[in-house]
């Protein structure tokens, strides 16, 4: 058939119903890749955006600082980025207690930036000042930075109350406690007590020069280490094997050199690892807490008053052992998980905070995609949604807690 029989072609009709979201760009400051708890907190963070936006947004990630070309945190170089691409702005602390990621900081270029600002997940780490009195820094931060950063901030969810404490003292009155984002991972439809024991025993370590003990006993915690190793072995765990969750702990995982190690930057594959094994040994609370969520059953050992404050907002510090005496770990450890039973107990009496925590996490989220909604619509280079499109539906903003008490 020739082109000039055939039939015109019929004008398209545009689709009924209500016209489409306009497209959001969200920026989200995160610590860099390579700790798994981060990875896990940044997926939660994909989570609440796409139920607070819908499908309309992408979700751009940066790092907190670190990066020579002053491409992270909030530099003269990212603000300006942010304030031509970004229609919103995400600040993430870190998930790991001991983390030392720091924001870089410049307090003139935050005066310069031009959006709505929801932070996520921030979380104190005390030190002693000069004068020997006993302080916390946010995000890496000097107070004044944090004065500043803390005002702009409409929407700010913090790990802990302790944190909450201090940021309110540094201004930020409206700063609320939302946990830690790791309780939110939905746990595995598989009982504790059916979990296969293929691959022994895992071990997850932090290098001692990270975990807030005097330098004095880091050599007495690697003996201790080997101890524990050894106590497992004789009593018939052949397969003992260091998990590493965090990139930085690869050096001291691999000088451990009577021990292999396993190395984990995926929640799956954590989940993989921790599902064909007989029993689970975490020295890092970011591990505990993610174990307690996914509904792994773990031994715990703590140290130190930032360890102890998330797992005290999840109601999991009566299941901590602490390491003021590194004698017979393998034994402490043996004994507790004959104890699995008592664990179980108190993450079903914590789960309704848990819930509390993911619903005011979303309500934040809400609020926060609401303003940058509104800012996108109105942003004079882009075009704007036709008057009296509605921002959000009920559906794209409706947020289900499936994690209920048995």
């Amino acid at each position: 058939m020739s082109a000039a029989l055939l039939p015109p072609l019929a004008p398209r009709t545009p689709p009924a119903g209500p016209r489409e979201h306009p497209i959001c760009n969200v920026f989200c400051l995160r610590p860099r890749a390579g700790n798994l708890a981060d990875e896990a907190v940044f997926g939660v963070v994909r989570s609440h955006v796409r139920s607070a936006f819908g499908p309309w947004v992408n979700l751009i990630s940066v790092p907190l600082g670190g990066d020579p070309l002053g491409r992270a945190g909030l530099t003269s170089r990212t603000v300006y980025d942010l304030n031509h691409c970004a229609h919103g702005l995400i600040i993430c602390g870190s998930a790991d207690a001991r983390s030392t990621e720091s924001l870089d900081f410049d307090p003139q270029a935050l005066e310069n930036l031009d959006l709505p600002i929801l932070g996520l997940g921030w979380a104190g780490q005390g030190y002693t000042d000069a004068d020997g009195a006993a302080a916390m820094r946010v995000l890496g931060l000097r107070e004044d930075h944090l004065r500043a950063l803390a005002s702009r901030t409409q929407w700010l969810l913090c790990r802990d109350a302790a944190t909450r404490t201090w940021l309110a003292g540094a201004g930020a009155e409206h700063a609320v406690v939302g946990g830690c984002p790791t309780l939110t991972l939905e746990p595995e439809a598989i009982a504790w007590e059916e979990a296969h024991p293929d691959t022994g025993v895992l071990i997850t370590v932090r290098d001692p020069a990270r975990m807030g003990i005097p330098a004095s006993n880091r050599a007495e915690f690697v003996g201790a280490l080997r101890d524990l190793i050894a106590t497992l072995r004789r009593q018939g765990h052949a397969a003992v094997h260091l998990l590493c969750l965090d990139a930085q702990d690869l050096a001291f995982a691999t000088s451990m050199a009577r021990a292999d190690f396993l190395f984990v930057d995926q929640i799956p594959t954590f989940t993989d690892r921790l599902r064909h094994a007989e029993l689970h040994i975490t020295f890092r609370e970011d591990a505990a807490l993610m174990c307690a969520a996914l509904g792994h059953p773990f031994v715990h050992f703590a140290c130190g008053p930032d360890t102890r404050r998330p797992l005290e907002m999840a109601g999991l510090w009566q299941w901590s052992m602490g390491l003021e005496d590194l004698s017979g770990l393998g034994v402490r450890a043996l004994q507790q998980a004959a104890r699995f039973g008592e664990l179980d107990a108190l993450r079903i009496a914590a789960l309704p905070a848990w819930a509390d925590f993911e619903r005011l996490t979303a309500r934040q989220f809400r609020r926060f995609a609401q303003a940058v909604l509104d800012r996108r619509t109105e942003d004079a280079h882009r075009r704007a949604v036709p008057e009296g499109t509605p921002a959000l539906t009920s559906d794209e903003t409706r947020v289900e807690v499936k994690r209920t008490p048995r």
